[in-house]
């Protein structure tokens, strides 16, 4: 076939073609290196024709990306350099990978066109209701059924609105280009601004101690560079198998730009494309070289779908990206998650002892919440927000009210918790002896709104806050790991309530009403919250539960707004709370009992089978 050129639309360089089959494809001028369509040419030149890999996204232009997760273990790209056998190396692999995100790519194509349909006869359904739309304006000028509950709801946007108005930064919304799809958690992070010196960021990053000594190690993990070297950072978690840890996708913002070599370097591998954006594969891993400020890192199976992405978000859980358009670039940290992902990879993402904190935040959230924004900004004051995303079948504004409550609650089991603490050193005890007061004076300071999906909590205290909260939350949770909370309160507490209480009776206690809200909560912390609300002492007698086939990890799960300590254990050894405590019952099989401790005032947890061999009573709840 004879040779043809093609002239540049941008320099007016001739390029030459040899194969017409290319018409209508995307080239790049190897000159001026801009991007135009292949049309049908008029005359030869000797100039090569450099091609572009086409983009999924047609001619929309790049944004930035959001990288979101953190795992316990990230990979480090660490493998030798190799060159790549073109037949059988990295070329095939790639292919390897196409082949197996194929169905994934159709799924996507899939869902689009039915949008696309959707969207076009909504449209013809708006043009061909013509008067629809007249009664609809006509039905809008009635007097309304429920001013009350209209003049409430106006109220709650408006101070939605107020909040948006009071925001610290206008960012653009994280962007999840250069991203595979199914992020369930999504963190958007400044690192510089947290390593920068002197700044109320850096102040509060030490006050978070080895929490901030382990988020450093992992980001020079994960990227190869010092958190100060590096503007932005987002991280994808994505989860796989069931208590698999999830996978991590990240995108890097450095603050100047590197020597492509240099970035090669950092990340060795087998290169697989010979167009923008390069991708190099090392073992499991690859590396996406985007420019030389900008680069992606993720696994290998994921290489090509975000070497793709270059001009699309990935796609994930709907009401996730719903969520994203609300989302500020600019803050400092923005962690986007869906709690239900949390609760249910909870064994495999987290350490054991950070379990029962994440479990007490996502009681607090409530079931009806599906998506949460959790963001915080550090300049001349503390700006911390939360915004939910609740689910349809719920009223924001109950909603709104449910988790104001809790807010409001939050100082008073804060003190409870922390009367039952006893730190060794004077340092430690006077702070957390003051963090009560510190989550009073948080509660005091926040601010909520609603509108028809979405609740918004936002929190504004002077710079003094951020460092003061980090430290008082540390060390409390810290201590919270040596604590008993089963037993009374110490006899040195270090905050007592001025106040004084009138001591229930042991009977009185057993009938006190609490509010029960258990969303796969383990049995060990029901049991804890139970005792904790009744001020009663609940131990359990766990190689007894073993033997039965029970766990004190098993999840319970009932709500009720008011119900007896006595009908609340009652709930749990019954198993209303648990499927399995339930079959045992019912399979005769074993079952949880409790008897009188040593003090006659307190309850030890075992099986029925435990309390007759050790010839113990069992108690009778009424």
């Amino acid at each position: 076939m004879p040779a043809f050129v093609i002239p540049c639309p941008y320099c007016g360089t001739e390029l030459k073609l040899k194969d017409r089959s290319l018409i209508g494809k995307k080239g790049k001028c190897p000159k001026c290196s801009k991007a135009f369509r292949l049309e049908e040419p008029e005359e030869e030149d000797e100039v090569q024709l450099e091609l572009v890999a086409p983009s999924p996204a047609g001619n929309q232009s790049a944004t930035k990306t959001a990288p979101v997760q953190q795992a316990p273990q990230i990979n480090t790209f660490e493998a030798p350099v190799v060159a790549p056998d073109i037949e059988s190396g990295g070329v095939q692999r790639m292919k390897e990978m196409r082949r197996k995100n194929k169905k994934r790519r159709n799924f996507q194509i899939v869902i689009g066109g039915l949008v696309a349909v959707l969207l076009a006869g909504t449209i013809y359904y708006i043009k061909d209701q013509p008067e629809k739309q007249a009664l609809a304006a006509a039905e809008a000028k009635k007097p309304k059924r429920n001013a009350a509950h209209d003049a409430q709801k106006a109220k709650d946007k408006s101070d939605l609105e107020a909040l948006a108005n009071a925001a610290p930064t206008r960012g653009e919304p994280i962007a999840l280009n250069f991203m595979p799809s199914g992020a369930r958690v999504i963190i958007n992070l400044h690192p510089d601004e947290f390593w920068k010196p002197g700044s109320l960021a850096e102040e509060f990053r030490y006050c978070i101690g080895p929490l901030g000594i382990w988020l450093e190690t992992e980001i020079k993990a994960l990227t190869k560079f010092d958190p100060s070297e590096i503007d932005r950072l987002r991280i994808c978690l994505i989860p796989g198998l069931r208590n698999e840890r999830p996978k991590v996708a990240a995108y890097v913002e450095l603050k100047e730009e590197q020597l492509e070599s240099t970035l090669i370097k950092l990340f060795p591998g087998d290169s697989v494309n010979d167009y923008e954006p390069k991708i190099y594969l090392t073992g499991d891993d690859c590396f996406i070289h985007i420019d030389n400020r900008r680069f992606a890192v993720g696994p290998g199976e994921y290489a090509q779908e975000m070497a793709d992405a270059i001009d699309v978000n990935a796609v994930t859980n709907r009401d996730i990206e719903t969520m994203l358009l609300k989302t500020d670039s600019e803050r400092h940290l923005t962690i986007l998650f869906d709690p239900k992902i949390l609760r249910l990879e909870q064994v495999s993402w987290f350490p054991e002892n950070a379990r029962p904190v994440l479990n007490h935040f996502l009681d607090w959230l409530g079931d009806d919440v599906l998506t949460a924004i959790w963001s915080v900004h550090l300049d001349d004051q503390f700006h911390h927000e939360m915004l939910l995303r609740n689910d349809a079948a719920a009223l924001p504004a109950t909603v709104q009210r449910k988790l104001s409550q809790r807010l409001e609650e939050m100082p008073e089991r804060v003190l409870s918790a922390v009367r039952k603490m006893t730190p060794q050193q004077i340092g430690p005890r006077k702070i957390i002896g003051r963090y009560p007061a510190m989550a009073k004076v948080f509660t005091m300071a926040t601010s909520s709104g609603s509108d028809d999906r979405s609740v918004q909590f936002t929190t504004v205290l002077n710079d003094r806050a951020a460092p003061n909260l980090a430290l008082g939350t540390l060390m409390a949770w810290d201590e919270s790991t040596r604590t008993d909370f089963n037993k009374s309160d110490s006899p040195a507490a270090m905050v007592a309530s001025n106040q004084p209480k009138k001591e229930l009776t042991f009977e009185e206690k057993l009938q006190k009403q609490i509010e029960i809200d258990f969303g796969r909560m383990p049995l060990q912390d029901a049991f804890a919250y139970i005792a904790d609300e009744a001020v009663l002492s609940l131990e359990i007698e766990g190689d007894a539960l073993k033997l039965a086939g029970f766990t004190k990890n098993m999840p319970q799960t009932f709500k009720y707004e008011q119900i007896s300590v006595t009908k609340a254990i009652l709930a749990i050894i019954n198993g209303e709370g648990n499927s399995i405590i339930k079959d045992s019952i019912t399979k005769g099989t074993g079952k949880i009992g409790l008897f009188l401790d040593d003090t006659g005032k307190g309850f030890i947890i075992a099986t029925e089978k435990y309390i007759a061999d050790q010839g113990k009573t069992a108690y009778q709840l009424k």
